[in-house]
């Protein structure tokens, strides 16, 4: 059966060129990848999304679901193949949700907030684009209140929203477990996962060592992790893990090899003291303006990509996967100010306050 994708975003008084146009390229790519589509049936990014839906060569009749807040079947858009009318004004929004998988938000005023809180209560994922504009992105990255663990999915692209989908929902099993050997590295344990990458502890000579794969969905996310190998090999700095080994597991599956350097900044936090937290700060925002001079941009500053020595003398900055290399300057200064300061600012923040926040 197919995953039913909710879409919600701004109507036609609020909508705008940029959202229906990531709208309109979000509906065909899920109809491409084979989701079928629900939305409110009326203009605006609802209108968007559909005729998106509809421009894909995968479409089949009944992918494109619209639920109206009217009595009248003919208050939805022409484009729309499965019309539900509920008469239920705003309420109908419930309906939307609750009908849905996922809900992925564009933009969007107080329609879209009332969405994106009613996903939120009843646990669905949301996904939300941080366009500068509406709701979504007001809302995206961030955790709306403690009743989940979670948080709002930022994403800025559509592709971003597939990977998330996807890995939420079909996220193949590991092709390693723990005993198998790779090159003389004996699995021990899985450090963590997220979609379908995956770091595992080895050992070696009775010394510990990281592994890191990506079991792929896409041909991108191999072209970003090859990326994530090649700029490692070529960065030389204390605070940035070295790439021991690499190679491929069962002739397919990339990996490398890097030093266990300790636990991360989340886990560690309250072990902390004060000066160890100034030295921490100063050696994050050292090597994140080493990466600048280096033309390249980390991209997931967090507290999960920061490990500490032992005796939290040492940081260790991982996870290069989104990194991005540029070699046009002005691209360059952009991005650095966008994603790695912003996110400094946050990490920085909640090494100070101990509060993790989602927007700064």
């Amino acid at each position: 059966m197919k995953k039913h994708i909710g879409v919600v975003g701004s109507n036609n008084a609020t909508s705008s060129k940029k959202m229906e146009e990531i709208a309109f390229e979000l509906g065909k790519t899920l109809v491409d990848n084979g989701f079928r589509i629900i939305n409110g049936g009326m203009g605006g990014v609802m209108h968007a999304v559909s005729a998106g839906g509809k421009s894909s060569e995968k479409y089949v009749e009944g992918d494109i679901i619209g639920i109206s807040p009217t009595m009248n079947k003919s208050d939805v858009n022409k484009i729309v193949d499965v019309p539900i009318s509920t008469g239920m004004s705003y309420a109908r929004n419930q309906i939307i949700i609750a009908s849905s998988d996922v809900i992925v938000a564009v933009g969007g005023g107080a329609g879209t907030l009332s969405e994106i809180a009613y996903a939120w209560q009843i646990g669905k994922p949301i996904i939300a684009f941080d366009i500068g504009e509406g709701w979504s992105s007001k809302l995206a990255g961030t955790k709306i209140d403690n009743r989940r663990s979670d948080f709002v999915q930022r994403v800025t692209d559509v592709y971003s929203v597939i990977r998330e989908i996807h890995g939420l929902f079909y996220s193949k099993a590991p092709p390693i477990k723990e005993g198998d050997q790779i090159d003389g590295y004996i699995v021990k344990s899985i450090l963590s996962k997220h979609q379908n990458r995956y770091v595992y502890l080895v050992e070696k000579d009775r010394k510990l060592f990281v592994l890191k794969f990506h079991d792929f969905i896409y041909d991108v996310d191999k072209k970003r992790f090859e990326n994530e190998i090649k700029i490692l090999l070529s960065l030389d700095y204390p605070n940035i893990p070295k790439v021991l080994n690499y190679g491929h597991i069962k002739e397919e599956v990339p990996y490398h090899i890097s030093p266990y350097l300790g636990k991360n900044l989340k886990i560690e936090y309250d072990n902390l003291q004060k000066e160890d937290i100034q030295n921490i700060i100063a050696q994050i925002e050292e090597t994140i303006f080493y990466l600048k001079d280096k033309s390249c941009v980390h991209t997931d500053l967090k507290p999960e990509n920061i490990l500490i020595s032992p005796d939290y003398k040492r940081i260790s900055l991982i996870d290069f996967y989104l990194c991005e290399r540029y070699d046009n300057k002005m691209q360059l200064e952009d991005a650095f100010k966008k994603e790695t300061m912003y996110n400094f600012k946050k990490l920085k923040h909640f090494l100070e306050t101990g509060e993790r926040v989602y927007k700064i």
